[in-house]
């Protein structure tokens, strides 16, 4: 029997795509994108993060970069061994994280709504693309203490 797997690569991919066009459409959007009630919590969570910008472009401007970095993360991978690996785990962290949050705030307001479910999917698939990244993250902190244990010897 043949077994196909995918790469994490490909997935991280897909994901930091997903994080950046996400970014992309709250920016697009205008200032109903989230008015509805079950973003209220969502909103008061990003309404300070930029100055004078509303949540909706907070929420829009960081999901994009952080998708757009993730992205070169992963296109970069092996060449930017110190720091691709760490980024590529706080970038899933991050969108894990996210998502989690649409979620708990649509289910404040309706814990039936299709979005809690189709969120709390989005937000686990970041989840274990995240806990997939911890050895490469781990393999990382192993090298970069080895180079410093050299230089002091």
């Amino acid at each position: 029997m043949h077994e196909e797997t995918i790469k994490l690569s490909t997935l991280e991919y897909r994901a930091s795509a997903f994080s950046a066009l996400w970014g992309v459409w709250l920016l697009l959007g205008n200032d109903t994108s989230l008015d509805a009630v079950a973003f209220q919590e969502l909103v008061a969570t990003w309404v300070d993060l930029i100055p004078g910008a509303s949540a909706r472009i907070s929420l829009g401007v960081t999901s994009l970069i952080i998708g757009l970095v993730y992205l070169a993360a992963v296109r970069i991978n092996g060449l930017g061994m110190l720091w691709t690996p760490a980024f590529r785990l706080i970038a899933c962290g991050f969108n894990s994280a996210l998502f989690f949050s649409v979620a708990w705030s649509i289910a404040q307001v309706d814990p039936h709504s299709p979005g809690v479910f189709a969120y709390m999917a989005i937000s686990l698939a970041f989840a274990n693309i995240c806990l997939r990244n911890v050895r490469r993250f781990e393999i990382s902190i192993l090298i970069m203490l080895e180079r410093i244990r050299g230089r002091n010897n």
